[in-house]
């Protein structure tokens, strides 16, 4: 009966030695294949980004009636400015400093404002956010509204909340004088702002045929549509969404 003897074996194909600098050559190529499996690879163009000759497209409206509407009421406002649509965020701030400066970018990736005025050198100046176009059922747009709230304050950009229809909304006209006036170096005796002044003049143009605000007309009465300026006064305001009223 055949049987099968290890003995011969190691007889027959001898001792087995392993060289150093193999092993060292096999280590150095597992490391590298690591890394480049790891190794964060910029995307390869793909056939998505050409387009056949054959496709056909159809136009679509990036903006709906209102939004048209309160960008011309923005426009009448700072005619001299440039007004942006939902930049986001990453447009127009960095991250300067903080624990998580990776977080706070990829924040920045996803996070918009409804509109951006900037000046005539393109610098953003004022941030819009409109309630009106905000879903009355979100649980998390107050801590949307901190947020955004924080992070241009601390960039020096003003954000002015709306609330109410446009029709409740002043004309374009004295929210101009008011976000100037708001803009001005405080008198002495009161604690600085930290924003510096305005780049718009004050306006030169006729009242626009927009609806006035139908605030207030008795006194001590609360408006429904108030319009809240935040971050207009003090940085250390405790609460941003300060209330502004019509002057009777």
């Amino acid at each position: 009966m055949n049987s099968f003897d290890l003995r011969s074996l190691a007889d027959w194909t001898g001792p087995v030695t392993v060289d150093g600098s193999v092993v060292v050559a096999a280590l150095a190529l597992l490391v590298l294949a690591l890394t480049w499996l790891w190794w964060p690879r910029k995307a390869r163009p793909t056939a998505e980004q050409h387009v056949d000759a054959a496709t056909r497209f159809a136009a679509m409206a990036p903006l709906n009636e209102e939004q048209v509407a309160l960008l011309r009421y923005l426009h009448r406002a700072f005619p001299e400015g440039a007004v942006l649509f939902r930049p986001l965020l990453r447009r127009f701030l960095t991250v300067r400093a903080g624990p998580d400066r990776g977080a706070a970018r990829r924040w920045l990736d996803h996070a918009r404002v409804d509109f951006l005025l900037c000046d005539e050198q393109g610098q953003p100046m004022y941030a819009f956010e409109v309630d009106l176009l905000r879903t009355r059922d979100d649980p998390l747009v107050q801590r949307r509204l901190a947020e955004k709230n924080h992070a241009l304050r601390t960039a020096g950009i003003r954000l002015i909340r709306f609330k109410g229809a446009l029709s409740s909304w002043p004309q374009p006209e004295v929210l101009r004088e008011r976000v100037l006036a708001a803009a001005r170096p405080t008198p002495s005796g009161f604690g600085a702002s930290g924003y510096a002044n305005s780049g718009f003049a004050p306006s030169g143009f006729t009242p626009s045929g927009f609806e006035g605000s139908q605030w207030g007309r008795g006194a001590g009465t609360t408006p429904s549509g108030a319009m809240g300026l935040a971050g207009l006064a003090s940085a250390d305001q405790a609460n941003p969404w300060q209330t502004v009223r019509k002057r009777s």
